[in-house]
């Protein structure tokens, strides 16, 4: 019988909310389940922490700490680590991200756009302080541009330069646009660097 429980903090790009709770799954199942079940919004679910605890400070967390590890909550990431450190524990190395956020190459991904693709750029965690976390344009291979709500884009490092101009205009800086967009292939977004030697 396992006389241990993990505490979770997870976070999403498309909300203004983190969830904070006790379950005995492993990361890789909690991820597994955020991206595949009812979770709402799926898919880009991401571990803030993960903290080991035995089940009586579990229980204990549950029924004291200023913030109750019992789902969503609205408070930062600084108070709910502070809740977390009110029991003792040993903090784990959290998974990168939910499987479905994998920027990874895919060996069966075309070495090339192709048109009416989607492309994404995302904003790092660390300036995700409001606004749109990731933007959605789509490429047009007549032109070579990307289209994003009717405007026009001529390249990748434009497109997520007026993105930051946006979102984040005191973070405005020289970008690795390549690092930071990734383009849709069979629902799975790919990142854009292995197209750049190509």
């Amino acid at each position: 019988m396992n006389n241990n429980i993990n505490c979770y903090c997870m976070s999403h790009p498309d909300m203004l909310v983190h969830k904070f709770f006790l379950d005995v799954r492993s990361q890789d199942e909690v991820l597994r389940h955020a991206a595949d079940t009812e979770w709402s919004p799926q898919g880009e679910w991401h571990i803030d922490f993960v903290k080991n605890l035995t089940m009586e400070e579990g229980l204990w967390l549950t029924q004291n700490a200023i913030i109750r590890p019992i789902g969503f909550t609205r408070e930062s990431i600084v108070e709910i680590r502070a809740a977390a450190d009110s029991v003792n524990g040993v903090f784990q190395v959290p998974k990168e991200r939910s499987r479905h956020w994998i920027h990874a190459t895919n060996p069966a991904t075309p070495n090339s756009l192709i048109n009416g693709q989607r492309i994404k750029h995302s904003l790092p965690r660390g300036m995700r302080l409001h606004g749109h976390f990731e933007w959605y344009g789509v490429y047009n291979s007549a032109n070579r541009t990307i289209v994003r709500e009717g405007v026009v884009y001529s390249n990748l490092h434009q497109f997520s330069i007026a993105h930051l101009a946006s979102d984040r205009p005191d973070r405005i800086t020289t970008r690795n646009a390549w690092t930071h967009c990734s383009r849709e292939v069979d629902g799975i977004w790919v990142s854009m660097s292995d197209l750049k030697s190509h």
